[in-house]
């Protein structure tokens, strides 16, 4: 390794001249000669693809290689090699051999060639100072230090040791970005002075994570792998072995290599038991255009691969599978896996599998209301999606809080930086009941009809802690109460189980959801409700009891219609008044306890419906009388015959 200077590059020349000259073999000296082709190249800058100024670089370098031939060829070229120059002009791997500098003047290095044959004298004098790389893991960053020496050169190619004095400024910055990413490559400037003369220099810190591999960089061999392979010659070498396509490690002495006359495969893998956070596996190959293969992690239930080509030598390739996120103790096996044809050659080299980040657990605590949300795992600096809203009978839901009073409101915008518990806030709704027109609330109210009284009527309340409130009516059901007592749910009985606690089984017989007539819910001021129900439509119903249920935005009521049987020897004439003023309360026990018995054979049992039958229904006329401040809404509800 020569220094980038004009005494590194006189040197360069005259060692290469030098170990030609020197050849020899039993029939004497072989070497011939050297020749330096395009020695009149302009010299470029430095052109790196990370930087911040790499296509004005790259832009300046172009126009160079074309004015001044600082290339291995220019366009112009494709007059004479159309194929090759005329395709792949422009740069080559050694620009900066040029011997003239930025400006065209010619460098004092072109003179090696008479000194070479004369030999020259020249006092010693300080030439250049060695950038510095080191590599840190990011476990050590707190007692990282900059190394405080590196080795100078002088003109007649000597070196020694010299002091560097780093800019504190930038270190402190690279130190603290790098503590913030966990690995990454920072640069800081430092000045080596001896004698009179300063100069300076790049020191890069390359900080790699905490690897939680065994042996990830094959220093120590095959130490920690598993590894399943069709060629035993696919193994670990050192980069001073010789062979076709010999090793080329990415850091270090050492990696896995391979190569073969014939098609290969192999996988190299090792098991880690990873505790909760969020992980990258990652890994370097360089080697021949074509060989491919993947790199992968797998649990017991998933497996994750990602592909990768590579692409010539020592233009390293470098795939990661990012956000392996684990939310528990898991056992996890990472690796690789390479096919490649006869031929074909290539490196596997400095393996890391290393924590990005936490994980969290959001917890969502009901507190005492609803169902909770499953607990939710949170990257670290990231935020929780917010669950939908929680719903509950009696209580209305505020939102989510950090403590279980619900005094804190939690913020889903809030990144999350430690394992939290949420609670869900509640208010208790208004202590809101209906019930029938003289009877107690939460009773059980009742009407009775007889053919021939004329439509039926009843009145419903709804009140607010004992205050009269608005009413809100939504639908009417009437259902078959089966004296078997077995449920027969369908038809659109929501509350089937309701009326089961209450002793009452509904079946399929009747029911009319007041949507269905694309209408929403009447709102009465004064709380209360009329209900008529058109004879024509009870003269459908069989003699028996049915369960009458009104429906309301946030309640209901439940009233036992009785129907009974139309008297044998005598024609009864409707007494409207009475109808519309009175209701005719049932026996309670016979409704709960014993088998309704018709009034007549049209009304026995042989007829009446059973368990799981459809109650056959003619035409349904339901009219909604809903009274407000002197105000009726009137509604006809039409059902069609049950088949």
């Amino acid at each position: 390794i020569y220094p980038y200077t004009v005494a590194g590059q006189a040197a360069w020349v005259r060692d290469v001249v030098d170990t030609v000259n020197s050849i020899d073999t039993d029939k004497g000296y072989c070497g011939i000669g050297v020749f330096y082709w395009e020695a009149a190249w302009i010299p470029v800058n430095y052109y790196d693809p990370e930087a911040a100024d790499a296509e004005k670089v790259l832009a300046a370098n172009k126009a160079a290689w074309e004015k001044y031939g600082s290339g291995w060829a220019s366009s112009y070229a494709a007059d004479y090699d159309p194929d090759d120059a005329g395709k792949w002009y422009g740069g080559s791997a050694i620009d900066n051999q040029a011997f003239f500098g930025f400006d065209g003047t010619a460098l004092d290095s072109l003179k090696v060639y008479k000194y070479m044959l004369t030999g020259s004298v020249a006092p010693k004098k300080y030439d250049s100072a060695d950038n510095v790389k080191v590599t840190v893991e990011y476990g050590d960053l707190a007692s990282f230090e900059m190394p405080g020496k590196t080795t100078i050169w002088f003109n007649d190619m000597s070196t020694s040791e010299a002091d560097v004095v780093w800019d504190k400024d930038q270190l402190a910055t690279a130190l603290k970005e790098a503590k913030a990413s966990g690995h990454g490559e920072y640069e800081v400037v430092g000045t080596v002075t001896y004698g009179k003369e300063t100069k300076n220099i790049i020191g890069t810190i390359i900080v790699v994570p905490d690897n939680l591999l065994v042996n990830g960089s094959f220093e120590n061999g095959e130490e920690g792998w598993t590894i399943t392979r069709s060629n035993e010659g696919d193994n670990v070498k050192d980069k001073s072995d010789t062979e076709k396509g010999s090793p080329s490690p990415h850091d270090g002495t050492k990696s896995f290599h391979f190569w073969s006359d014939t098609a290969q495969s192999f996988e190299v893998s090792q098991n880690v038991t990873l505790e909760p956070g969020v992980y990258t596996f990652t890994g370097y190959f360089q080697g021949f255009s074509g060989v491919y293969g993947s790199l992968f992690y797998k649990t017991e239930n998933k497996t994750h691969t990602i592909g990768y080509a590579l692409n010539g030598w020592e233009n390293w390739q470098n795939p990661s599978i990012d956000r392996i996120i684990i939310t528990e103790k898991t056992d996890v096996t990472v690796g690789f896996t390479c096919k490649y044809n006869a031929g074909d050659w290539g490196t596997c080299d400095d393996f890391y599998l290393f924590k990005e980040a936490d994980v969290f657990t959001v917890t969502f605590d009901n507190n005492g209301h609803g169902k909770a949300p499953e607990a939710a795992f949170v990257v670290e600096g990231e935020t929780v999606d917010e669950p939908k809203d929680l719903e509950t009978e009696g209580y209305t839901f505020t939102g989510w809080y950090t403590d279980k009073t619900c005094t804190q409101r939690f913020s889903f915008s809030k990144y999350i930086t430690s394992d939290i518990t949420l609670y869900a806030g509640w208010t208790k709704n208004p202590d809101k009941s209906y019930y029938q027109d003289g009877k107690a609330e939460g009773s059980i109210g009742s009407l009775s009809w007889t053919p021939g009284d004329g439509d039926l009527h009843g009145t419903y309340h709804s009140t607010v802690n004992d205050a009269e409130t608005i009413i809100h009516f939504k639908d009417v059901d009437i259902a078959r109460y089966l004296n078997d007592a077995v449920m027969v749910a369908g038809n659109g009985f929501e509350a089937a189980a309701d009326a089961v606690a209450r002793g009452l089984a509904p079946s399929s017989a009747g029911f009319t959801p007041f949507a269905a007539l694309g209408l929403s819910s009447l709102r009465a001021e004064s709380g209360s409700l009329k209900l008529t129900i058109f004879s024509s439509y009870l003269e459908t119903l069989e003699p028996g009891y049915y369960l009458l249920r009104i429906v309301f935005d946030d309640g209901e009521v439940y009233t036992m219609l009785t129907i009974n049987a139309k008297a044998a020897d005598a024609e009864v004439e409707p007494d409207d008044n009475k109808a519309a003023d009175a209701e005719v309360e049932p026996d309670d026990n016979k409704a709960a306890d014993a088998d309704v018995e018709p009034a007549d054979d049209s009304a026995s049992n042989d007829t009446a419906p059973k368990t799981g039958d459809d109650t056959p229904v003619s035409a349904v006329m339901l009219i909604l009388l809903i009274s407000a401040a002197g105000l009726s809404y009137m509604l006809g509800l039409k059902r069609e015959k049950r088949r």
